[in-house]
């Protein structure tokens, strides 16, 4: 059973993890915001093939409702209108199906869509009679999906105004004669109809949005937040606090790419604490444990700022590999072109200043656990790591060269 002092160390490191992944827009990448909006995207455009379904056998059950009231050449006097209607949302959203799949811009396919919804229903409330339409029920369904597939708030309000506003417009045009409005089949419309009942329906419908869109907001923002969670926790070593190795070949990857892309640097540190199996043995895993949440927060005082900073500068990612291996990826570093050959470049000399800030802030309190030391291997963007995993290759080889050495405590490179 694993004691409670250790439950509550990994508590204190999730929650420092919390603090200091909070501001990883690694973990909010554009990519990983394209790929929630897809997804969220994708299963409106699979609510809304439901929500026609269930219109088509709707208008079908009404057909028939006409039909056996002997009113059949009603029915094909209006037949049009609705078939227009349903045929208008089954393109644009098959064309939205379409653009997920393809992978299209998201953000521009997503609001066009938006706007034509409200298009659509203020033309549908139009010609269902204005302001005794049933249907100005479908805007809270826009602003519905609004609130889900959006990523702001704000965006979703912003939704709410332009269908009050093309809503009043309607209304505004029927009441003014500027576009008479179209009665129904069944439901009588005046022409000049109260003013208090055009603003009273104009109201409730506004009213009713705003509610959808408050609580519509309230439960993303929740299911957003426990997202976020899960995100943290999955990248999230809970001895360390630390990002755990799954977030580090990641990062990696991902720096590697950006750096060879721009001509930046990239530097690799990696760190083993000797002999930790030894110490393991002799005082228990438990206090092993704790050993490795105390020299996690040595890394994050030595490191540079975890987290984005204000001036969009790159930070440290600070990772636990695992038993007591530890790595830093060190990314954005300026190189030095005009650096003489064999030189240590500027990105291996801001590896090196930071191994020895780790070392010289952990000595003593490795000295008072057993003796500890700290074994270095750094690894460095250039022709000899052509890959990710040739880089970890080369520190890990040279923190094995550093194990061979019983005297060498201070950084070794790779």
């Amino acid at each position: 059973m694993v004691e409670p002092t250790v439950l509550q160390d990994r508590q204190v490191a999730l929650a420092t993890a919390q603090v200091s992944l909070a501001g990883d827009d690694r973990l909010d990448s554009d990519d990983d915001r394209s790929e929630a909006l897809a997804d969220r995207a994708a299963l409106v455009v699979k609510a809304r093939w439901l929500l026609l379904l269930i219109m088509t056998l709707y208008g079908g059950a009404a057909a028939a409702i006409y039909a056996w009231g002997g009113m059949r050449e009603l029915l094909l006097q209006h037949m049009w209108e609705p078939i227009a209607a349903l045929g208008a949302a089954v393109f644009y959203n098959a064309a939205l199906h379409f653009g997920i799949s393809r992978r299209l811009p998201l953000h521009s396919l997503v609001q066009a869509q938006l706007v034509a919804d409200l298009v659509l229903i203020s033309t549908v409330v139009h010609f269902s009679g204005g302001a005794v339409s049933w249907f100005w029920v479908a805007y809270l369904l826009v602003t519905l999906e609004a609130a889900v597939v959006l990523d702001r708030r704000r965006d979703a309000w912003l939704v709410v105004v332009l269908a009050a506003l093309m809503h009043g417009a309607v209304l505004s045009a029927n009441y003014n004669a500027v576009l008479p409005a179209v009665a129904m089949p069944l439901v009588g419309v005046s022409k000049q109809g109260p003013l208090a009942q055009t603003l009273l329906v104009w109201s409730w419908t506004l009213a009713s949005n705003v509610a959808v869109a408050v609580i519509g907001g309230l439960l993303m923002d929740r299911l957003r937040h426990r997202e976020r969670d899960l995100a943290v926790a999955a990248v999230t070593d809970p001895q360390t606090g630390l990002h755990n190795r799954m977030y580090f070949d990641r990062r990696l990857a991902n720096e590697f790419q950006r750096c060879q892309a721009n001509g930046r640097q990239l530097a690799l540190l990696r760190m083993d604490l000797e002999p930790f199996k030894a110490y393991c043995d002799q005082v228990g895993y438990t206090a092993g444990e704790r050993l490795l949440g105390q020299f996690a927060g040595i890394l994050r005082t030595s490191a540079r700022k975890v987290g984005q900073t204000a001036s969009g500068q790159e930070f440290d990612a600070l990772c636990h590999l695992g038993g007591a291996e530890f790595a830093v990826i060190l990314p954005e570093l300026a190189g030095d072109q005009a650096e003489p050959a064999g030189s240590r470049s500027q990105h291996e000399n801001a590896a090196l200043q930071l191994a020895e800030r780790i070392q010289s802030r952990a000595e003593r309190f490795l000295a008072d656990h057993g003796g500890l030391v700290i074994r270095f291997g750094v690894a460095s963007l250039g022709e000899r790591a052509d890959s990710p995993q040739a880089m970890v290759r080369r520190a890990h080889k040279a923190i094995t060269l550093a194990k061979e050495d019983a005297d060498a405590v201070v950084p070794t490179f790779g």
